[in-house]
């Protein structure tokens, strides 16, 4: 008994289920019916991608192929950084180098324009080497240069200022009193020139480093 109304309560589902459907389909446009079913839009593939289909489909020779990867691969590292299309420009030489060297072919010039036979050293000179940055003469006396570029303050420790001793008395065969080293401090338009005495080095009396201001005066002129 109970299995003969549940089947018969299929059968009568079914049969509106069918009835309704062929309602909705007399009704409704034939474009409106899957409208629920339809897909949302694809994303646009990116421009690099899209380049790449382009190129891969164009017929082309070994070396325009080479070279269009290689337009590819750059452009893409350009992109995956942090911002799209804007690249970031890695110098080998560090910022405070580059100051350096500005500072170093300024005092150049500054000395070469009041009389003085002047070259920069032109290497990455380390602390332990005994090279100055400039060396100077004019007349009998040689000058070895320290140059440092700063805002308020520049410092020159012990080991850069001993470096300069050493050159001039090793390298170069005229008596001491021929013989200076200058720490030349740039602060914008405005040098400092500071010259170390002989004796100090030579009785080992050198300070652990010797602060320059852009305040002070400088016990040396051009």
């Amino acid at each position: 008994m109970v299995g003969a109304i549940l089947c018969n309560f299929v059968v009568s589902f079914f049969d509106h289920i069918s009835v309704y459907k062929s309602i909705y389909q007399t009704h409704t446009k034939p474009s409106d019916q899957h409208d629920y079913y339809r897909k949302r839009p694809k994303k646009q593939p990116s421009p690099l991608y899209r380049e790449v289909l382009i190129r891969a489909h164009k017929p082309q020779n070994p070396r325009s192929k080479e070279k269009d990867m290689k337009i590819i691969i750059s452009k893409s590292k350009h992109i995956s950084g942090d911002r799209m299309g804007k690249t970031r420009v890695k110098s080998d030489i560090p910022k405070w180098r580059k100051r350096g060297f500005r500072s170093e072919v300024a005092l150049v010039k500054n000395l070469q324009k009041h009389g003085y036979k002047a070259v920069r050293v032109p290497v990455s000179n380390p602390s332990l080497n005994p090279l100055p940055d400039i060396i100077a003469r004019q007349d009998q006396h040689i000058y070895a240069f320290e140059v440092k570029k700063a805002q308020d303050y520049a410092y020159f420790p012990r080991r850069q200022v001993e470096k300069l001793f050493c050159f001039l008395d090793q390298l170069i065969p005229v008596h001491p009193k021929y013989k200076h080293t200058i720490l030349a401090a740039h602060f914008g338009r405005r040098w400092i020139f500071r010259e170390i005495n002989w004796n100090t080095w030579e009785k080992g009396e050198l300070p652990e480093q010797v602060r320059v201001m852009k305040k002070d005066k400088g016990n040396f002129r051009l």
